[in-house]
């Protein structure tokens, strides 16, 4: 497997200690000495954050610990849905698959084994669009196997082929084209409650979501994406300097210890109800709701609750 991995695509802005925590965990991979890790930076919206954007610079210049280190640096600000299809699609002219990362995400040892596993396990399964490093605590339905699937992807480092990957799946002229009020419904129901909103958003231009775009695709298709049972990310993005992340992580996941690097995978697609119960209740309105009252209980709960209020407003 060693000589077939497949290369790591990194997006950065501005944030310096979140980058250099997403690197340091990554160096720490078993796999990474032989990885090849694409770096694209892109370029500040404003002169105010001008001088955070070139401290980045900087300290990707001088990363080592990977087989090779590219760095590609944005002379204009594309933003991050852009950025990341631009640096994903130019990455795939190059190579068979890819794996993506951006700049907040911490990676357990054996994340890119787990990811470079997956995408031999599953390049010819033609039900399989992606493969994720991230995972939601969605219970034990192991059966002795290491992942299980669901038709909704996620962003949170993320892999695929350049066989499934195309920029025309974004085009958002396109997906006007195809969406109605009753797929739209269908997509709620089968993907989460807030993939229509986050849909809608990103064709009208108030949000900055390739993703929602990409799980459209996955739902439109009717294909899969396969998911760790434990996972292989933390995401250190929540916060005030967030770009795109809300201030108040609802999500829980169970996060690999183990350091294990052999998987069972299975060419079966989950088909459990309530796994995906399980799955999907992550995002309803009403599961976001009783997260946001029990902080009110739990100290600086009422802090993170104004800030949340601010941030949505």
């Amino acid at each position: 497997m060693q000589n077939n991995l497949a290369p790591i695509c990194l997006f950065t802005y501005n944030r310096l200690e979140e980058t250099k925590l997403t690197i340091e965990a990554l160096k720490n991979n078993f796999l990474a000495p032989k990885s090849l890790l694409y770096i694209f930076s892109d370029g500040p919206k404003n002169d105010n954050v001008l001088d955070e954007v070139l401290v980045v610079r900087n300290y990707i210049k001088n990363v080592k610990g990977f087989k090779e280190v590219k760095i590609f640096e944005s002379k204009v600000n594309k933003g991050l849905a852009t950025s990341i299809i631009d640096g994903v699609s130019r990455t795939l002219n190059k190579h068979p698959n890819v794996i993506v990362l951006e700049d907040d995400l911490i990676t357990s040892p054996n994340f890119l084994d787990f990811m470079n596993k997956g995408l031999q396990f599953f390049e010819m399964d033609q039900n399989i669009l992606s493969i994720n490093g991230f995972s939601l605590d969605v219970g034990n339905y192991s059966n002795g196997f290491d992942s299980y699937s669901h038709i909704r992807t996620y962003s949170w480092g993320w892999a695929t082929w350049s066989s499934t990957w195309d920029s025309n799946i974004f085009d958002k002229n396109r997906i006007k084209n195809v969406i109605n009020p009753a797929l739209l419904r269908d997509f709620n129901f089968i993907c989460g409650a807030n993939m229509t909103q986050m849909l809608e958003k990103s064709l009208a231009n108030s949000n900055d979501s390739w993703y929602a775009s990409w799980a459209f695709h996955h739902f439109i298709e009717n294909k899969h994406s396969i998911y760790p049972y434990l996972s292989k990310i933390k995401n250190i993005g929540y916060g005030k300097n967030a770009t795109h992340c809300a201030t108040i992580n609802v999500l829980k996941s169970n996060f690999d210890h183990t350091e294990s690097r052999h998987f069972n995978f299975s060419k079966e697609l989950s088909d459990s109800s309530q796994l995906s119960k399980n799955f999907l209740k992550y995002f309803s309105f009403s599961y976001k709701l009783l997260f946001r009252i029990k902080l009110i209980f739990k100290k600086g709960g009422i802090n993170l609750l104004l800030l949340d209020f601010k941030n949505k407003l």
